[in-house]
């Protein structure tokens, strides 16, 4: 004991001389003016950091995201990698992509008689369609941080924004599950639900207090929210107390797709396709769940297809379909002939141009 607190001792006084030392030798003049030090700034970043203003004169260059607002609005999803990389430099940032000021473009022209479904997509490594292309490697080309662009769009266009980061991670989560006590064949995902709810009320929070329900909801022999109650109340019913959470979930989209009249909503997913794959999420006995029960993916779903107004925005992705061989990348290949979820065939959407 003696012999370690004296070992302490002296690496700390070692830590403190070399501090001392550091800070009293001077410094060499190296001749380089401050300003020379990131000339890339100059050259890469443009000066538009609001996405509403990007042109196709920002092409190719990045743009930074103030720190504030990127705790405000990614707060959940992204790359891991690009995370690790906003952490080091203590700063966000992308870059403006072709595909992105595609769908800007789109989003400012949204009709309220009709949802546009830009769903991106790619095929080795590439996104593809004859309105544009976008290059990259495989995997890891730029959908996800494409989708952030859309969103951040919307976030500063005073859009409400219900973003699901990776419908894979949802479909293969390991958290615990448990049988609905509304639906036996569904099983709810109190866990996933609950930092869903959390990161749609740091989103959209300046909404919540001007929203309210349209009808009586009850949870519980004590817990019932009333209609013309604030959106809110929802909420924190699922907050409170998890067990509701995933019911919260679906009243929560309910509403949003009830009011989409009255505000511009983005129905934003990465990796969409994953609501139509193999499911790692298992049982309270530890057995494999189909999909098609998991409560969460039926109110993502039936929320999509009650849009009415607004934009979706889906990003496709085969990066993280577990277990699972997938010859093509192609929107067909990966949602079928008739579109899944969305209640249309996929010529249609082609033949409409909602396919970007």
């Amino acid at each position: 004991m003696i012999l370690s607190l004296l070992f302490r001792r002296l690496a700390a006084n070692r830590l403190v001389s070399r501090r001392f030392f550091a800070a009293n030798v001077e410094q060499p003049d190296i001749g380089i003016d401050k300003d020379d030090l990131e000339p890339w700034k100059r050259s890469y970043v443009t000066e538009r950091t609001n996405p509403m203003n990007h042109s196709p004169s920002d092409l190719s260059f990045l743009y930074q995201i103030p720190n504030s607002e990127f705790k405000t609005v990614f707060s959940q999803g992204l790359p891991r990698n690009y995370r690790k990389e906003v952490d080091i430099f203590g700063q966000a940032g992308l870059l403006v992509r072709k595909p992105a000021l595609k769908i800007i473009n789109s989003l400012k022209n949204v009709k309220n008689d009709a949802p546009r479904f830009l769903i991106s997509r790619e095929r080795q490594g590439q996104f593809f369609e004859s309105v544009f292309n976008f290059p990259g490697g495989p995997d890891g080309c730029g959908k996800s941080l494409t989708l952030a662009h859309a969103i951040h769009f919307g976030f500063k266009a005073g859009w409400l924004i219900v973003y699901l980061p990776s419908a894979f991670q949802l479909v293969h989560s390991q958290k615990p599950t448990r049988h609905s006590h509304r639906n036996p064949t569904q099983f709810d995902q109190p866990d996933e639900s609950v930092a869903w709810l959390k990161n749609f009320r740091l989103m959209n929070d300046r909404f919540l207090g001007e929203m309210s329900l349209s009808s009586n909801y009850t949870w519980g022999k004590k817990d019932v929210t009333h209609a013309g109650d604030p959106l809110a109340r929802v909420i924190d019913q699922g907050l409170y107390k998890p067990v509701h959470a995933t019911d919260a979930v679906g009243v929560l989209l309910k509403e949003v797709a009830l009011q989409q009249d009255k505000r511009n909503v983005l129905f934003a997913v990465d990796a969409f396709n994953g609501f139509f794959g193999m499911c790692s999420a298992r049982n309270p006995d530890g057995n494999k769940i189909g999909v098609e029960s998991l409560g969460m993916r039926r109110h993502f779903l039936r929320a999509l297809q009650s849009m009415k107004c607004g934009a979706v925005v889906l990003a496709l992705s085969r990066s993280g379909s577990l277990g699972e061989t997938l010859p093509s990348c192609s929107p067909k290949a990966l949602l079928g002939d008739e579109v899944l979820g969305l209640g249309c065939s996929f010529s249609f959407l082609l033949s409409r141009d909602w396919l970007l």
